[in-house]
């Protein structure tokens, strides 16, 4: 998704950046929220990396 794109909860968005690919599932969204009610918004359900380089 783009920065402008709407998301709604049950919305899947998928993250890229460098060589990690984040997917996100939107489950709640807020008007105004504080930092600790962050993991009630959305659950990562994947991360992905092209070359893990913690494993060399």
């Amino acid at each position: 998704a783009k920065s402008s794109t709407e998301v709604k909860p049950n919305d899947e968005v998928v993250i890229k950046f460098g060589n990690k690919t984040l997917t996100i599932l939107v489950k709640e969204l807020l008007d105004t929220t504080k930092k600790d009610d962050a993991e009630r918004m959305y659950e990562i359900t994947s991360e992905d990396y092209e070359r893990d380089f913690r494993k060399e």
